[in-house]
């Protein structure tokens, strides 16, 4: 990379997904160019928040590559530890399991918990949309090396909020009402539990934090318009 930033020199455009990744980027490369922000909220339809009734229960949910990685067996955790706790709620997870050792979890965590954990297998268009609408909170413990997830954003637009780990551009992108961003060396099921916690207890704050979500999935995609004609301009200022 620095081989590549000399190179290029100041004429070079960077291109980040976030702030909090540009200013990273510039303190280990101080001599960049132009560093300009386009975030993956460009590419994400505008979602409608979610209507339902919010039941006792809460409802948590999972979306991805489902495996270790991914914080599957994280998920299931905090699940357990949820059920300890004596709240109340159902655990939806969706996506392909693409090891036998991830479906050895899920099939195991069915065996211990029964119907409250339910495994939808890979989901697309109107079964993604049904899969946000029916939890009320997207847990997202991910270990892998994350930088802007699309699947965030898709959870936010449908006014659900976000529980994650704080990676890449996860932890900006769920500050200001999209969620709780975990930092990476805190720990994750302690602070999640507490969360949900206060949610579980408190209907009217979690229709608040779904609310909040929403929002701030409308404002990030407003941004990720401005950037994406900022892009434009420089690009045809450097053409010309």
């Amino acid at each position: 990379m620095a081989l590549l930033v000399w190179i290029g020199g100041r004429a070079t455009i960077h291109i980040c997904m976030c702030v909090a990744m540009a200013n990273e980027l510039r303190n280990v490369y101080p001599k960049l160019g132009v560093v300009t922000i386009l975030s993956n909220a460009a590419i994400v339809p505008r979602g409608t928040p979610s209507r339902h009734p919010r039941e006792t229960g809460i409802r948590l949910g999972h979306l991805g590559n489902l495996f270790l990685e991914k914080g599957l067996d994280t998920v299931i955790d905090l699940f357990r530890a949820i059920c300890r706790q004596g709240i109340g709620g159902r655990l939806l997870l969706a996506g392909p399991a693409p090891t036998p050792e991830s479906a050895a979890i899920i099939n195991e965590a069915i065996r211990e918990f029964g119907d409250v954990i339910e495994y939808r297998g890979p989901v697309y268009g109107e079964a993604k949309k049904l899969f946000f609408r029916d939890i009320d909170v997207f847990i997202f413990p991910s270990c892998y090396h994350e930088t802007q997830p699309l699947v965030i954003f898709e959870a936010m637009s449908s006014g659900v909020p976000v529980i994650a780990y704080a990676r890449g551009c996860i932890g900006s992108d769920l500050a200001n009402g999209g969620g709780v961003g975990i930092p990476t060396d805190h720990d994750f099921l302690g602070t999640a539990l507490r969360v949900i916690g206060e949610w579980a207890e408190d209907r009217e704050k979690l229709e608040r934090a779904s609310r909040a979500a929403f929002d701030r999935a409308e404002r990030l995609r407003e941004d990720a318009q401005d950037g994406l004609n900022r892009l434009v301009d420089l690009l045809t200022v450097k053409g010309n």
